[in-house]
């Protein structure tokens, strides 16, 4: 297992644990801006498909490697109130994440075979757009589906495995620096021509010419890890009840589901109409389970057995 940490090394493990019993200072956590950590990448053999049931190949899938990082905002300007304290948590062997959102035609398969409505797509088309107008309930019955298909454990993934998968092994704002300039090269965001349409003026000046809708899934590029859409798109339901601090949650990738001051489920990455720091690797959002939108979507984790 990794220890990773920005710019600490194994031997300053104890300076972290210091931080986070909040003996030192929280700006011993900070990094300098666009410092990668020697993080361990996936290989070649950590992608697969399950196979479902009919012998056709489930999601594609990416094994993560096992590893401690430092969660929350790291760059005090950017963070909002609830992505603090930083805390480190361990993310186990054995955990796998869907390498792109869960598209239509993947959800509808499930939906025929249990014969429920289809979800409303806005007109936007289906196929290999990402699924949406789905509740948090929704979700998880599709990953239970999912589990009696294949045999495996899947499940909505928890926010701590999430962040670690979104941050790829790094400790800026987006797993690409802090530009948000590029934010067009790797996920669908309130751009040039989605401020066109709704009139407004765009906060970046990139253009990727999708507009006011969700893009394709895997239309961007990826990030270290092979993920796909982790900024952008739509916004992605967890396992984890939110709420407003992260003290005391769990810090060994489990999911927090109970211990809530709230009566909603964490969303992460923003959505197509999202402004840039919505879709940074820490900043949450949150929904009632029983809410369903059109910039809200999901993709699954896998846990070995």
């Amino acid at each position: 297992m990794r220890i990773i940490m920005g710019l600490f090394s194994r031997d300053k493990l104890l300076l972290v644990v210091c931080v986070l019993l909040s003996a030192c200072a929280p700006s011993s956590f900070q990094a300098e801006d666009g410092q990668p950590l020697a993080a361990p990448l996936p290989t070649e053999a950590d992608f697969f498909n399950d196979r479902l049931a009919n012998g056709e190949a489930g999601p594609k899938m990416v094994r993560l490697p096992a590893a401690s990082y430092v969660m929350g905002c790291q760059v005090a300007a950017d963070c909002y109130d609830d992505d603090r304290p930083l805390r480190l948590v361990t993310i186990p062997e054995g955990v796998a994440l869907m390498v792109h959102e869960v598209s239509f035609s993947q959800y509808d398969a499930y939906a025929k075979a249990a014969n429920i409505e289809l979800p409303d797509d806005r007109g936007w088309g289906r196929g290999d757009r990402p699924v949406i107008n789905v509740t948090w309930d929704d979700a998880v019955a599709y990953a239970q589906w999912l589990s009696q298909q294949t045999g495996q454990h899947y499940q909505l993934p928890s926010e701590s495995v999430w962040e670690y998968a979104a941050r790829a092994g790094t400790t800026t704002p987006f797993f690409f620096g802090d530009d948000i300039n590029q934010l067009c090269l790797y996920g669908n965001v309130a751009d040039i021509s989605e401020a066109r349409d709704r009139g407004g003026k765009p906060l970046i000046t990139c253009d990727d010419g999708v507009g006011r809708r969700t893009a394709p899934v895997a239309s961007y590029k990826p990030n270290p890890f092979g993920l796909y859409d982790m900024n952008g798109n739509v916004r992605e339901w967890l396992q984890d009840c939110y709420h407003d601090s992260y003290r005391n949650a769990p810090s060994d990738g489990r999911a927090r589901v109970e211990d809530c001051n709230t009566e909603e489920q964490v969303l992460r990455g923003g959505a197509w109409f999202s402004f840039p720091w919505i879709t940074a690797s820490s900043t949450r959002q949150s929904a009632e389970p029983y809410a369903a939108s059109f910039s809200m979507g999901f993709r699954l984790m896998r846990i070995a057995r």
